[in-house]
């Protein structure tokens, strides 16, 4: 009777430290992926005109030749990392204009181009050329159709 009475006192001891073990697992699995989440989005950027400062129309669509204006961009770095952008204005395919920004992940910037016309009254396209750090090309632009009058 004495040793029936010790494989059940063992039995329960075995399974008092088996559920014991698997509650602790599971907490500390829980608190291990609420504390390192995985990152399951695959990066991106977002960048458009916005049309905030509008009165008539919410983007510019018409200019005086060689004037100026200021035109509302956006851009949010959702790259899980810093990253330096290059942004670029073009009328027609030549570039007038330059600058660079460095976005910390999550980080949204609102910025102000300053845009010239063209000297000749024309239909001209107006474009906006975001290149990151990360890649040697152009990854996203967003242009305007501008018509320039005297």
């Amino acid at each position: 009777m004495d040793f029936i009475n010790l494989v059940k006192t063992i039995e329960k001891i075995s399974l008092t430290h088996v559920v014991f073990l698997f509650l602790f697992l599971v907490v500390g699995l829980t608190s291990y992926a609420a504390a390192n989440p995985y990152i399951t989005t695959t990066g991106y950027t977002e960048f458009y005109i916005s049309g905030e400062n509008a009165t008539e129309s919410p983007y510019l669509s018409t200019m005086s030749t060689q004037s100026t204006e200021e035109v509302p961009l956006v851009i949010e770095n959702r790259e899980h990392s810093s990253i330096t952008y290059q942004l670029s204005v073009e009328w027609n395919g030549t570039e007038t204009n330059q600058t660079s920004i460095t976005l910390d992940p999550k980080e949204q910037r609102a910025i102000s181009m300053t845009v010239r016309a063209p000297a000749e009254a024309a239909t001209y396209r107006l474009e906006f050329l975001l290149e990151s750090s990360q890649t040697a090309e152009v990854d996203l632009s967003t242009r305007l159709w501008i018509t320039v009058e005297r």
